[in-house]
């Protein structure tokens, strides 16, 4: 999957147990540049939200989920001392409490901005502990933009906001040009094919295990 992918698989406190760097089809870091500003990016995840939410045996395969309180700041001051970058992102799939906790444990303020994941809650842009913490819900309901003024590679000032995704919000041509371009192409109503036995669909155990019906998708 990572390899067909055409953005970056962020996992910077899941490494490889022998070298301790990432691992396959990951990478630590992302870094980007707008308007004269490097911005880092790091992935991090809790280990209970990984390790429950898939029946990947990661010691197994060579994975050590590292404390995402103490790489994320480590990796973010790296990111400022040797990369030159000016702003750091965290991607943070923790969950506000715990994305509080990692405002609280990076003493340095390297991270600029968490982008906060799991406990899908709509948690306005809000300055934890020198950090702005958000989180938009979940499934594209609302858009966390939050705007820096960055002056000599310094987080001066921000402003921001969740924004509520709406019919009212005007559509992208192109984007919805390709979706039409699908949609005439598929009859959602039609049978495409017929279980001999049933198939175990539920939400409960597709997300947490393996299961007849995620085979039979990933299959095909």
């Amino acid at each position: 999957v990572t390899a067909d992918s055409k953005f970056p698989w962020l996992a910077t406190n899941l490494v490889d147990s022998e070298t301790g760097e990432a691992f396959d089809g990951t990478k630590s870091n992302h870094i980007v540049e707008r308007g004269g500003v490097r911005v880092g990016i790091i992935g991090l995840a809790d280990k209970g939200a990984t390790t429950g939410k898939t029946n990947i045996d990661f010691e197994a395969e060579g994975i050590t989920i590292e404390d995402y309180t103490e790489t994320g700041p480590a990796e973010a001051k790296r990111l400022r001392e040797e990369e030159g970058v000016d702003v750091v992102v965290a991607l943070a799939h923790t969950g506000v409490p715990d994305a509080e906790a990692l405002a609280e444990a990076d003493t340095d303020d390297d991270i600029d901005v968490l982008v906060v994941g799991d406990d899908e809650i709509v948690y306005r842009p809000t300055e934890q502990s020198g950090t702005i913490v958000s989180e938009a819900e979940a499934r594209a309901n609302y858009l966390s933009e939050i705007e820096l003024t960055v002056e000599d590679g310094s987080v001066t000032s921000w402003e921001g906001d969740l924004l509520e995704v709406t019919d009212d919000i005007e559509k992208d041509p192109d984007a919805s040009r390709i979706i039409n371009e699908y949609r005439a192409e598929v009859s959602l109503d039609s049978p495409v094919v017929e279980s001999a036995v049933p198939l175990d669909a539920t939400f409960s155990s597709n997300y947490h295990r393996e299961t007849n019906y995620g085979n039979l998708i990933t299959d095909a």
